[in-house]
């Protein structure tokens, strides 16, 4: 007999096996078995995911690629092998429960594993998995469908991460719609203000970063034109106390550039604002004593150029300060036979020798000689460098005069 007709018989009597049905009809049968088949090969691969097919020992019976991909392992090397290799150590008796629950108490969901790489990275994965009914006891198989969640899984600690940094920040984060209405408020906000975050969400932020009227406007045009703002302002809270704040507030876009969102963020300077009121008052008040002292307040560098003088001095010589400044002190004020000598004794209070109570005589614009007694200080920087000197000089010309004319009458 030859081999076609040994196969021929063979079909015919497959198909004389179903009872009942002629030739065609089991042809027909096979047909939709097999194309049944193919489309559930088509839907098996084309899945996004790991989908496996395990035995009631846990041994995969069929796989797609996807495991392949998840695992590092080709197919035909995993298969017929327990689908728990995978597991990683911490998760693998859970991982046994499951299995077995699976057959014996029903399908399981969304349940979160690690497995193993094939070059040993750790991979977070989601599962969920089933063993239906499909009347054959004997071959009852699981449907377990893996799907890759690191990436997943990284962002949301990275978002969470992220929350909790702008959440402890010590500056004031505050999110709004692009109608002002109030979205988030980070706790430190809250806690400064006193306003509970039910108070203020959906609220104009104006319960909050309440602004002068002129630089709100000028704010919300930079927004809308895409640019940040950056200012200053005083800021009330809940009871009514004000502070002061840096704030920076900035439009938050979309994938496709659409402003959605407001961003502002506070700083609060009240401490550097009111040090700031006490130099400025401090500053007030030595320039007010500067500017009535009757004697001269003079500055001058290492190099002995004017950098400063007072109004009395201006009174006394004639020059005004922006006449001589810059110039240098002894060139402009000194007789000539005195020059040599003063350089000697500025040279020697720049070198930290103090002086006091030295006499000499200074020439003024109109060529008078004035007597001046001085006392001298080194000036500093924050490094402790030598920057120049200060000069108080008091006008002694009477009195020196004076004790001339006495001595004379001594004589």
């Amino acid at each position: 007999m030859t081999e076609k007709k040994r196969d021929s018989i063979g079909i015919v009597e497959r198909k004389n096996s179903r009872p009942g049905l002629g030739v065609a009809e089991c042809e027909n049968i096979e047909r939709r078995l097999a194309d049944s088949e193919r489309k559930y090969r088509l839907v098996f691969e084309a899945a996004a995911s790991a989908v496996v097919l395990v035995d009631g020992d846990g041994n995969i019976q069929d796989s797609n690629f996807r495991l392949e991909e998840l695992t590092g392992y080709s197919i035909s090397h995993i298969k017929g092998r327990d689908v728990r290799i995978f597991v990683h150590p911490d998760h693998f008796d859970r991982a046994c429960r499951d299995l077995e629950g699976i057959f014996t108490k029903g399908p399981i969901y969304n349940q979160e594993y690690k497995i193993i790489h094939q070059d040993g990275r750790v991979i977070d994965v989601s599962v969920n998995a089933s063993a239906p009914h499909d009347g054959d006891q004997r071959e009852r198989l699981a449907v377990i469908v893996i799907s890759d969640i690191t990436e997943q899984k990284q962002n949301a600690m990275r978002a969470q991460m992220l929350s909790r940094v702008v959440d402890q920040s010590p500056n004031e984060v505050i999110i709004t719609d692009t109608e002002g209405l109030v979205e988030y408020v980070n706790s430190e906000c809250l806690e400064t203000v006193g306003y509970t975050f039910n108070e203020v969400l959906g609220k104009n932020v104006d319960i909050l970063n309440k602004q002068p009227e002129d630089m709100c406007q000028n704010m919300l045009a930079k927004l809308r034109s895409g640019q940040s703002w950056r200012g200053e302002f005083i800021k009330y809270k809940k009871n009514g106390d004000g502070y002061w704040v840096n704030a920076s507030v900035s439009p938050i876009k979309n994938a496709d550039g659409v402003i959605t969102h407001f961003l502002a963020i506070n700083r609060d300077i009240t401490e550097r604002k009111q040090a700031e009121e006490s130099l400025r008052q401090a500053r007030n008040f030595s320039q007010s004593i500067i500017d009535t002292a009757q004697a001269i307040i003079l500055i001058l560098d290492t190099e002995g150029k004017i950098v400063s003088f007072n109004p009395y001095m201006v009174k006394l010589c004639g020059y005004t300060l922006e006449e001589v400044m810059g110039k240098d002190w002894f060139e402009t004020f000194l007789p000539e036979s005195d020059k040599p000598h003063i350089r000697e004794v500025f040279k020697k209070a720049i070198g930290t020798v103090q002086a006091v109570g030295n006499v000499n005589p200074i020439v003024t614009k109109d060529g008078r000689e004035v007597e001046i007694e001085w006392y001298s200080k080194t000036l500093r920087n924050s490094n402790g460098e030598i920057i120049g000197i200060l000069s108080i000089g008091l006008d002694v010309s009477n009195r020196k005069k004076a004790e001339r004319k006495l001595a004379e009458n001594q004589r």
